[in-house]
């Protein structure tokens, strides 16, 4: 494997996935496509009445806002 690309791409998700791929269309362009994470392996991805259901989960970033001065500097969840 190659240590010089010419598009390093972060996120395989619905954009970054089909921007990897049109660019790897041309044979003389090399992309990297990063993924963080492991396989999505939990049934509750597929189900979009479950997607609350990963907040918080072993799964989920855990991302919260700075803190927030409309919010008297409390922080808030980023799911």
């Amino acid at each position: 494997m190659s240590d010089q690309f010419d598009y390093i791409i972060v996120g395989a998700g619905s954009a970054g996935a089909v921007v990897a791929s049109r660019l790897s269309e041309d044979p003389n362009t090399s992309v990297l496509l990063l993924e963080a994470g492991g396989a999505d392996n939990d049934s509750k991805i597929s189900i979009p009445a479950a997607f609350s259901q990963l907040f918080k989960s072993p799964i989920d970033w855990n991302y919260e806002t700075i803190p927030q001065p409309g919010l008297d500097g409390r922080t808030v969840y980023w799911p």
